[in-house]
């Protein structure tokens, strides 16, 4: 009897340290991911909109616009993965994003719409509950805008505009290497800002392709001014787009194709 109440307990305290495991198991934190939804080569800069700004007192025309990709890199493919390596993109939790934060989404709210692009679009990532965020696979080095026609009196045709230019960006290289810090998270803060005449030595990593801005001083006169905005990335490589000052720009739905 004895040794049959021995086996008992000795059964008993194995079922226990079972249930201990598959309770530390459970309660084990997720896999680490990356937080960068896709990577893509651009293909053509799309103006989504022209309007008419002050800034410091100045007055701006602005641009809204995206960049369509020409090639995407998206999860589980090599060169994702290459890339996250890269950018050391490797280490994010989707509870690093706290319940409360405006960026953390609900898989029940797939209708939400964010500057203009759905999450039901397939962007949204099943294991990541954040706002999708889709980078340029290479840093920019430069931008430059030239004028296609005179500007003003300072920018007759085929000058650089960039002495009286600015664009505004989102961009995570700076949240990624903090550590995914929420204060660096790309859409808790204002866009980045770059005055094109004094563009930073260091090229700009992680930028957002969806939604960016570029501000000019108001051209001389009324009459259409066109301009053409060119972005240069790391290794070689561009992209342009033209812009004209008297052209009413259809809105359209992000598309990463």
């Amino acid at each position: 009897m004895d040794k049959m109440k021995n086996l008992c307990w000795f059964l008993f305290l194995l079922s226990l340290l079972g249930l201990s495991a598959c309770k530390s198991k459970t309660d084990e934190p997720q896999e680490p991911g990356s937080y960068i939804e896709s990577y893509v080569e651009p293909g053509a800069i799309n103006i989504r909109e022209f309007g008419h700004d002050t800034w410091d007192g100045e007055k701006k025309v602005m641009w809204r616009y995206s960049v369509k990709s020409q090639y995407v890199y998206r999860r589980g493919s090599e060169k994702y993965q290459e890339l996250s390596i890269l950018y050391g993109d490797t280490a994010f939790y989707d509870n690093m994003l706290p319940p409360d934060n405006p960026n953390k989404i609900e898989r029940s709210r797939l209708e939400l719409s964010f500057f203009d692009f759905n999450l039901d679009d397939g962007l949204a990532s099943p294991s990541r509950e954040h706002m999708p965020y889709v980078a340029f696979a290479k840093p920019v080095v430069a931008i430059d805008v030239v004028a296609l026609d005179d500007y003003d009196d300072e920018h007759p045709k085929g000058s650089s505009l960039n002495d009286i230019a600015f664009v505004l960006f989102f961009e995570c290289w700076h949240y990624i290497q903090s550590g995914y810090q929420l204060k660096y998270h790309p859409y808790w803060n204002p866009f980045s800002l770059v005055y094109l005449s004094d563009f930073p030595e260091e090229p700009i990593k992680l930028m957002n392709i969806v939604i960016q801005f570029l501000f000019l001083r108001e051209p001389a006169t009324a009459d259409n001014h066109r301009v053409q905005l060119t972005y240069r990335f790391e290794g070689g490589g561009e992209v342009t787009g033209i812009l004209e000052t008297n052209k009413i720009y259809p809105e359209e739905k992000y598309s990463e194709e």
